[in-house]
């Protein structure tokens, strides 16, 4: 992939503080959205379970660990939306929690139809 490529990701993610988590390095860098992609897709599963059975524990350890998995790949909206999950959480708040997690997974779904259309791209 090169660097073109990333620029299409600038809605998810901060490509530019990526890059420069990644020192430049574009394999890194894809490599980083790749295990991305392969780890939260279980987690927001378990994050709409959890906020349809309001086990608001599960929901916050849960969004509590996708905000620092976002925030390290430089997807700064997600690591917002996944914040104020957390905080829906810790204040019980049914509706916040379902709300907010809808939008974490509009989002994490438009980030991994893009890593996926980058998959087949390469094959």
């Amino acid at each position: 992939m090169k660097t073109e490529s990333l620029d299409r990701y600038s809605k998810v993610l901060d490509v530019q503080d990526l890059m420069s988590r990644c020192m430049g390095n574009i394999e890194f860098a894809c490599r980083v959205l790749q295990i991305l992609s392969e780890r939260c897709d279980s987690d927001i599963d378990g994050l709409e379970q959890a906020a349809a059975q309001q086990d608001f524990d599960q929901i916050y350890h849960i969004s509590h660990r996708l905000k620092g998995a976002f925030a390290n790949a430089s997807a700064t909206n997600m690591s917002r939306l996944a914040d104020e999950v957390c905080t829906a959480s810790r204040a019980k708040n049914e509706s916040d929690s379902l709300e907010k997690t809808c939008k974490l997974r509009d989002e994490w779904d438009e980030f991994i139809a893009m890593v996926r259309n980058d998959v087949d791209d390469v094959n």
